[in-house]
């Protein structure tokens, strides 16, 4: 309902924004670029509109324009992100400077530093939040688990949140697959949000099946459902389901489904299956249940039919219950969801609202991993976060 409200919200906020900058610009004698500014304001919201709103038959018709102007979008919700904090940075020390000098030529002169230092401040931080948003990583950890089994030693590969969509290429599924085979795992997990609200949004969805498909380990791959493997219309991380075909139900696509069969990956839905004697429990997500449920099974339900004495290992796309589950005698608890933050300062600020919002901490016996992801949600970059594929060596007693 919220999201009803967004557009003419955002329209509001840029035409405030504009007025700002074309005074600015013509303070600094700029302002003959008001055009070029009004274009970089607009231009990313109607690029945005444009692929949200535009039918599939018409985009069949145009050669997948609504791909391109998506993706044109989503880069501009990462420059304007940074464009805002410079101004706004700007803007504060102005206002300080503007009562210190009392010199005219400096109070010039401040504001024409300041203009250089947004545009500059903006231009690093973009270039550098795409490159870095395509460098995918390999973090290593080790858990000790103090508890008997027949394998010695397991070799986890965690990822999660690839957002298969607009922003994560064909190219870079390549790469992620190519990865995870040369950490010769055991087992390949994966935390959740696979996709990206829209089935149509996956770039050549036969060839991303056909790499999955490649993927190698001992014992298979795993996943669980996060809150955006669903198919439901989404702008702006605001939701419309008055657009969905099911109105009001949260699911995910039958060819969702199918995807995931096709490509090997087993899903596991508040189930418990065993790796030799060691048992992985998959939890649905908390926020988007999926398939029409209404809740998910507690911590205290699902840990009752499981052996204490045995290895416990946990997926789930959020870390929500990492304390309850070492209560209950897990070992292993394997999340997604936060992208620790993705852009800077969303890298600051993810930890106010998760106690592990991303690596590892130990609560008690328990070891919780948190894995940034190698997808992206939102705008197309990633500064002071990295994407990344977990290596995790598991030993036994």
């Amino acid at each position: 309902m919220i999201g009803a409200f967004l557009i003419p919200f955002m329209i509001v906020v840029l035409m405030i924004l504009f007025r700002i900058i074309r005074n600015y610009l013509k303070s600094i004698h700029l302002g003959h670029f008001s055009v070029i500014a009004a274009a970089f304001l607009f231009g990313g919201p109607l690029a945005i509109l444009g692929g949200f709103f535009l039918p599939a038959e018409m985009n069949a018709m145009l050669g997948g324009w609504k791909r391109t102007l998506t993706r044109i979008g989503f880069y501009w919700l990462g420059v304007m992100l940074y464009f805002v904090l410079a101004l706004l940075l700007c803007g504060i020390c102005c206002f300080i400077l503007r009562r210190i000098l009392k010199d005219r030529y400096s109070r010039q002169l401040v504001r024409n530093l300041t203009a250089l230092f947004v545009a500059v401040f903006t231009g690093i931080m973009s270039l550098y939040g795409i490159r870095n948003a395509h460098d995918l990583h390999v973090t290593e950890y080790e858990v000790p688990v103090d508890k008997d089994s027949v394998l010695d030693e397991l070799n986890i590969v965690l990822i999660g949140d690839t957002h298969l969509g607009y922003n994560i290429t064909v190219k870079q599924v390549e790469e992620m697959v190519d990865l995870i085979n040369r950490q010769d795992p055991d087992v390949v997990l994966i935390a959740g949000d696979i996709f990206d609200n829209e089935y149509e949004a996956i770039e050549e969805p036969e060839e991303m099946i056909r790499l999955f498909q490649q993927i190698h380990s001992r014992y298979g791959t795993y996943a669980v459902w996060g809150n955006h493997d669903i198919q439901e219309k989404i702008l702006l991380g605001f939701t419309f389901s008055w657009m969905n075909k099911e109105k009001h139900i949260v699911q995910a696509d039958e060819r969702m489904l199918e995807f995931v069969k096709e490509a090997g990956i087993q899903t596991l839905y508040d189930q418990w299956i065993s790796i030799e004697d060691i048992l992985l429990y998959g939890r649905p997500d908390k926020a988007k249940i999926n398939f029409g449920h209404t809740n998910r099974r507690e911590v205290s339900e699902f840990m009752k039919d499981a052996d204490p004495d045995k290895p416990i290992i946990v997926l789930d796309h959020e870390p929500s219950d990492a304390m309850l589950l070492s209560e209950y005698g897990a070992d292993l608890y394997l999340n997604g969801h936060t992208h620790d933050g993705q852009m800077w300062p969303g890298t600051w600020t993810i930890h106010l609202f998760w106690d592990n919002a991303y690596g590892m901490k130990r609560y008690g016996d328990l070891y919780n991993i948190v894995t940034s992801g190698v997808g992206l949600f939102g705008a197309n970059m990633r500064t002071d976060s990295i994407a990344e594929i977990c290596k995790i060596h598991v030993t036994f007693r």
